[in-house]
């Protein structure tokens, strides 16, 4: 945690959001569909379909 602090809970907040979009905007583009319904997906959490086993 204080590690953390000193690097700046908002500015990890910020990446941790900006990183979450990207996998999701990344997986989207490749056709995999997501759990979560459109804006209730979680920075932190990918959840997603997919048939291939």
């Amino acid at each position: 945690m204080m590690e953390t602090r000193d690097y700046g809970f908002a500015k990890v907040r910020d990446e941790q959001l900006e990183l979450g979009r990207r996998v999701r905007d990344l997986l989207a583009s490749k056709g995999i569909v997501s759990v979560a319904a459109d804006g209730f997906g979680a920075p932190g959490v990918v959840v997603s379909y997919t048939s291939d086993a």
